[in-house]
């Protein structure tokens, strides 16, 4: 996904908008395409203005989740291989042959807001990411029934690689698929020394996937003339999935960087001709 669907979306856009450099803005997994890209298609540094990386997901070694941390005695197993067979390498969500043989209800369904009080869905669906204080509990399970439908199970492979690695590495494929492919036993790690495009990292205190040690340890892997802030949003309590569902991030989150990024293009539309 970083290395063709991103490029391919960015470019798409440049043609629609007719500016030669655009914003990129990511959460999670959509900072983690911005950064393989970036290091993998270096072209793609000069298409962009500045990336704001929101719990950019990364360097993972410090991740206490419970779901990605339960898929770590599944990697490079036998019953990896059987699981991808399964679901014939990716999971869907909603309305499958297997959630409806395993049972008659959608996660929308359960996730009511006298049960997320209760905290039983986080804990029944191993997504211990909801913040009580900042959550709006009567949108929650319209927010939920529009999650997306698909993923790809070896993304959440890769992610949980990356945690027991406690690096920013390729693909996993063990010892023999690796050397076929990279040429070595170990995989690779992502060059960050090639992201040259202008970047603004964003952590949350209490982020048990992103932690604010791996946001550090993602900070001092890239060059001093890329990284251009390191932003803790303002609240103690502020996780995960706040960046996109707690009723504060529109002040707390949104607001602050979209004032960022307006001075940036101001600047830019001020001290050139490149748009």
């Amino acid at each position: 996904m970083g290395i063709f669907d991103l490029p391919t979306i960015v470019d798409q856009i440049r043609a629609e908008t007719e500016h030669q450099k655009i914003f990129v803005i990511g959460h999670s997994q959509g900072s983690t395409l911005f950064l393989v890209g970036a290091s993998e298609v270096p072209e793609l540094n000069d298409k962009i203005h500045a990336a704001y990386l929101m719990a950019p997901a990364a360097f993972l070694g410090g991740a206490y989740e419970p779901f990605l941390t339960s898929v770590l005695p599944l990697l490079i197993t036998p019953f990896e291989n059987f699981l991808f067979t399964i679901f014939a390498g990716r999971i869907q969500r909603k309305n499958t042959r297997l959630m409806a043989l395993l049972s008659s209800f959608q996660l929308h369904d359960i996730c009511q807001p006298r049960i997320l009080r209760c905290g039983l869905c986080g804990t029944v669906f191993g997504t211990n990411t909801f913040n009580p204080t900042q959550m709006n509990y009567t949108n929650i399970p319209r927010m939920v029934s529009k999650l997306f439908n698909v993923e790809n199970f070896r993304s959440s492979i890769h992610f949980g690689q990356q945690i027991r690695s406690c690096g920013f590495r390729y693909y996993d494929h063990g010892p023999a698929g690796n050397l076929k492919r990279y040429g070595t036993e170990v995989p690779p790690n992502y060059k960050l020394e090639r992201v040259t495009a202008p970047l603004h990292l964003l952590w949350a205190e209490q982020d048990s996937i992103v932690t604010p040690t791996d946001v550090q340890k993602l900070a001092e892997s890239l060059s001093p003339q890329t990284l251009k802030s390191v932003t803790r949003i303002n609240d103690d309590t502020f996780d995960h999935t706040d960046f996109s569902v707690a009723r504060d991030a529109n002040i707390l989150v949104y607001e602050p960087l979209i004032a960022k990024m307006t001075k940036a293009w101001e600047e830019i539309v001020g001290g050139s001709s490149t748009r």
